[in-house]
């Protein structure tokens, strides 16, 4: 009787590991789909943070420990909640489910489940991307039936094209460039690590090229800028050990190939970071009136800021754009942290990140025994605390629930 207690227990907790696994990947790949909406991604994240909490009841499937970093930084955001209440409940949800799989007992069974599915549908939007690009009446007529239910059919129904660049099968552009990066890191890792066969390298190093091109055509800068240079610190992390002649020049070839385009590199980064104006550069969306909008609540409360979740309601009185947003975001998660949740704020979130993604780069660095999943993490920590400077990172429920995961694969080489 307690045998068959046992067993049930197992395979209890098998199903749950399994289907949990399941939906974080379905959260993480939301923005990828007909459905694709803000509101949708936080209504899976409820599904998901629901199943979490009656795993609590399984044993052993929360023995991790937490830091102590982490556990401050939660009960700082639930106080510092209360500064906007009930908009800040929206991503309280969001911490609180980042929190459990923080917390949750992972192996790298679990996180190469969950990574499989991010690069086969990141597969696909790649290729769905390429379709747009060159074929584009057979896309949009598809795009049709795929964004119905979306906030995109309007754009693709009245407009017939999609207004930042291409998104593919993705709900918007920015979140293409990420899933189609995660992508690429998955192959990359997966070439470098993973034994393989002339022709699977050969498969690898296409879809590593595709995949890449697809990310040009999402015209999402940093991205085409991050990976480069992520891969090949990886590549180097990775051989250090052993490296030998045929390493040397790669990395050599990768340097030259850096400084015979540094000027056009150069140049990119300059209207990167410049001003966008009618007379030329790359127009930042205005980016400069949402950091400064961050910046003014900084300075209005600079120790607790003005309340989780706030700046959407500043900048939908700002009179920025004329239409309200659900989600609209600084694009810059340090400012935009800094405004809402203060010194104290980002002292206790972003010191929790730094701290745990330095863990991940300390197992790397010593040459620890670590699967598959962790240089993945590694990788995507990388991107993503450099993306964060313009973009979104913790505050996307899509990318928010994929750097827990990450840091949940830190939290493991305890």
């Amino acid at each position: 009787m307690r045998y068959r207690k046992t067993n049930m227990n197992s395979r209890l907790k098998i199903s749950a590991k399994s289907v949990a696994n399941i939906l974080i990947a379905l959260v993480i790949i939301s923005y990828v789909g007909p459905f694709a909406s803000y509101k949708g991604s936080l209504i899976l994240i409820g599904i998901l943070g629901i199943l979490l909490l009656f795993c609590s009841m399984i044993p052993n499937f929360y023995a991790k420990k937490v830091s102590i970093m982490w556990k401050l930084c939660y009960i700082y955001l639930c106080c510092n909640s209360l500064l906007n209440l009930p908009n800040s409940l929206k991503y309280i949800l969001l911490f609180s489910v980042g929190y459990l799989i923080i917390k949750r007992n992972m192996d790298d069974r679990d996180f190469s489940q969950i990574f499989s599915i991010c690069k086969l549908v990141g597969s696909f939007e790649s290729l769905a991307v390429l379709v747009q690009y060159f074929l584009p009446n057979i896309f949009y007529t598809f795009a049709k039936y795929w964004f119905y239910y979306s906030n995109q059919y309007e754009q693709v129904e009245y407009l017939g094209k999609w207004c930042k660049q291409y998104s593919g099968l993705c709900y918007e552009v920015s979140y293409a460039a990420v899933i189609i990066s995660v992508c690429i890191v998955i192959f990359f890792v997966d070439l470098v690590m993973v034994p393989k066969t002339k022709s699977n390298k050969i498969y690898s190093i296409a879809m590593i090229s595709l995949s890449y091109f697809a990310v040009i055509l999402t015209g999402k800068r940093s991205f085409m800028l991050l990976l480069p240079v992520v891969l090949v610190l990886l590549y180097i992390l990775y051989v250090r050990e052993h490296i030998k002649f045929k390493h040397i020049l790669f990395i050599i070839i990768g340097i030259s190939v850096l400084c015979i385009n540094f000027g056009t590199i150069l140049d990119l980064v300059e209207k990167i970071l410049a001003k966008g104006s009618n007379k030329g550069g790359i127009q930042l969306s205005e980016r400069n009136r949402f950091w400064a909008l961050a910046w003014s609540m900084f300075k209005e409360n600079p120790i607790l800021g003005t309340g989780l979740n706030s700046f959407d309601i500043r900048f939908n009185l700002s009179g920025i754009r004329s239409i309200k947003y659900d989600f609209a975001g600084a694009h810059n998660i340090y400012i935009q942290l800094l405004g809402e949740t203060g010194i104290l704020g980002v002292f206790f979130y972003i010191g929790a990140i730094f701290l745990s993604f330095f863990k991940g780069i300390k197992a790397v660095l010593v040459n620890r025994k670590i699967g598959r999943s962790t240089w993945i993490s590694v990788a995507i920590g990388m991107i993503f605390l450099i993306y964060g400077l313009t973009g979104n990172v913790i505050y996307q429920p899509q990318e928010a629930i994929l750097l827990f995961l990450c840091i949940s694969s830190y939290q493991s080489l305890e």
